[in-house]
């Protein structure tokens, strides 16, 4: 995959304009490897030593950004925009039911108008937000949270057969008792292929990402789901690029409650692929910007070598 970014390093002049933004995230020359499913990234902001979300009372990751610092506001921004700007590049992105159960007001949509003209005037996109994809097995999720209630968004709950079951009455009991609203979101529920596995059915990603590129138009996929999805997409060889904003500040591994803090490449016993110095996954850094004093800003390549078979 060839991808040029010019310059290679350079410092972001705060407030960043749009086109600022839109040349160090450009999608001009960027092909996946794979050409039958989309081009795939993950966008991540995180501590020094890796934290995703302190646990600190609501979830936040505006205070792993140092958004709620004196002074760092506008550089904090940047990542926020950043952020922002992946959706609107992407067709679809990608987020978990886990994700909707911890924090239900979650949903991908792009709050900043510029962005939005961006989307729809320059890259002719057909909607102000890219589809909104919940990847859930169990559909153990309130289908009355703010995502089920907007008439802009357009939402695929990607599961298995029986969460299909499950997730048609589940919508068709919310709507019932919200006849109202009148701005609800564009649901469609659809069953994908699961794992070999019976006793503990998962959706083969493999399969599920190319499905996407050739029954639903999915060219551009932002994943935007927490470690443990983008480490599995890792494992199988299914992402393309990493961007990642790297906070100057250390959080440590547990909550003040005690609880285990999310980490961006998170160590699941029997999940996670460990690799060796001379098989592990490499990142060719493409583009790294700065702003201000504590906020790095990295996009790069994964170039595998532990070869996955299909």
């Amino acid at each position: 995959m060839v991808l040029h970014i010019v310059p290679r390093i350079a410092e972001f002049e705060l407030p960043v304009p749009l086109a600022d933004l839109v040349s160090f995230y450009a999608l001009s020359d960027a092909v996946s490897v794979d050409r039958r499913r989309p081009y795939t990234w993950s966008n991540t902001v995180s501590t020094l030593d890796g934290v995703t979300n302190f646990l600190e009372g609501q979830p936040n990751v505006s205070e792993v950004a140092l958004a709620h610092v004196p002074g760092l506001e506008a550089a904090a921004k940047v990542d926020y925009r950043l952020l922002n700007l992946g959706w609107a590049t992407a067709d679809a992105v990608l987020i978990t039911g886990q994700i909707m159960r911890d924090e239900p007001h979650a949903m991908c949509h792009i709050h900043f108008e510029d962005i939005r003209n961006y989307r729809m005037d320059v890259l002719k996109k057909t909607s102000p937000h890219p589809l909104q994809i919940i990847i859930t097995a169990s559909c153990d999720i309130d289908f009355s949270a703010q995502i089920f209630n907007r008439s802009d968004l357009e939402i695929m709950i990607m599961t298995t057969n029986a969460g299909k079951l499950k997730a048609e009455r589940l919508i068709e009991e919310a709507e019932l008792k919200d006849r109202s609203s009148g701005g609800r979101s564009k649901i469609k529920v659809v069953a994908f292929e699961t794992t070999r596995d019976a006793s503990c059915p998962r959706i083969d990603m493999r399969a599920a990402l190319e499905r996407l590129k050739m029954e639903f138009n999915v060219e551009h996929l932002d994943v935007s789901a927490g470690g443990s999805v983008i480490r599995q997409l890792v494992d199988a060889e299914l992402m393309d690029e990493l961007r990642a904003t790297i906070a100057g500040q250390i959080a440590g591994p547990f909550a003040t409650s005690g609880a285990a803090r999310p980490h961006m490449f998170p160590h699941e016993t029997g999940r996670a692929r460990s690799y060796t110095s001379a098989n592990s996954p490499l990142i060719a850094w493409k583009g790294i910007r700065t702003a201000g004093e504590h906020h790095v800003f990295y996009r790069g390549v994964y170039q595998y070598r532990h070869h996955v078979t299909s």
